[in-house]
C-alpha cells in the first residue's frame, strides 16, 4: 500500500504486488497525486523539477555568459596562453576593434592584462582571470 497525502484527497494506493508508474509532470505543483480510475494500472504523477540546473556544474561559457555577455567571455577564453589583440579577434570571431572595446573592459576589470610590444598589444589572464575560467596556466582550451 502507498500513501499519497494532498490533492485531490488524502488516498491510499493499494499496489496488491503490482508495480507503479511514475510520471513526472511541470503542471504538478506541490504534492504527487494519484490517478482517480482504480481501474487504471498504478500511476503516481510528481511535480518535475523547477529549477534551473546549478550553473556551477555548467561550462565557463554557460556560467559566466550571462554575466559578462557571450563575447566577453570568448575575449577572455581565447587570452588563455596570451594572444594578441588580432589574435583574440580570430578566436572569437569577432572585429578588432570590438575586440580592443572588451580587451579595455576586462583590463579595467583585472581580469587580463595588456603590454605593448611594438605595434602589438598581447593580452594575458590574470589569476583572476584564471580564477574565473577555471583555468590553470598552462591548460589547455
Amino acid at each position: 500500500m502507498l500513501s499519497v497525502s494532498g490533492y485531490p484527497e488524502d488516498r491510499d494506493m493499494h499496489l496488491d504486488g503490482r508495480g507503479i508508474t511514475l510520471v513526472p509532470s511541470y503542471f504538478c505543483w506541490h504534492t504527487p497525486i494519484t490517478l482517480a480510475d482504480p481501474d487504471l494500472p498504478p500511476t503516481l504523477v510528481y511535480p518535475a523539477r523547477r529549477q534551473r540546473p546549478d550553473p556551477a556544474t555548467g561550462s565557463p561559457q554557460r556560467r559566466l555568459g550571462p554575466l559578462l555577455g557571450h563575447t566577453r567571455v570568448a575575449v577572455l577564453r581565447a587570452a588563455v596562453g596570451g594572444a594578441t589583440t588580432g589574435e583574440l579577434a580570430r578566436r572569437a570571431s569577432i572585429s578588432p576593434a570590438t575586440t580592443s572595446h572588451h580587451t579595455t573592459i576586462l583590463r579595467e576589470a583585472g581580469l587580463i592584462t595588456s603590454q605593448r610590444h611594438g605595434n602589438l598589444v598581447l593580452h594575458r589572464l590574470t589569476a583572476m582571470g584564471e580564477a574565473l575560467l577555471g583555468e590553470t596556466p598552462g591548460h589547455d582550451r
